[in-house]
């Protein structure tokens, strides 16, 4: 996420040499993404004998993984339609906002959650 960072604020200079520059931060988080949503828990099949059913709803740690993954993957799809021209509407630069907002009240609770488990 910090090379998504530093493309997003170099972007400027970069991209009147290279055009396609614009695209590589939300192609970050695209990757981020599927690697969060497939590589996060290994106990999960594919790679593991659990279903992803069973492993969300019994174990809190692999729903936020999961959750975190879907969040990355509408952050870039909805940043990369934009970059395109395609999404155009008010509502589209609230997503980034919003979703960065959700991300962090779930993680805040869920480590809230887990202090007072110990």
């Amino acid at each position: 996420m910090a090379l998504a960072g530093g493309l997003l604020l170099a972007q400027g200079l970069l991209a009147k040499r290279w055009p396609s520059v614009r695209y590589a931060w939300s192609l970050c988080f695209l990757l981020a993404g599927l690697f969060l949503l497939v590589f996060s828990d290994t106990e999960i099949w594919p790679f593991g004998p659990q279903s992803p059913w069973y492993a969300i709803t019994h174990n809190p740690e692999d729903l936020q993984h999961k959750s975190f993954a879907i969040i990355l993957l509408v952050l870039g799809f909805v940043e990369f339609q934009r970059v395109r021209g395609r999404l155009k509407a008010a509502w589209s630069a609230w997503v980034f906002p919003v979703a960065d907002l959700a991300g962090a009240v779930s993680f805040l609770r869920r480590n809230a959650w887990f202090s007072k488990a110990r």
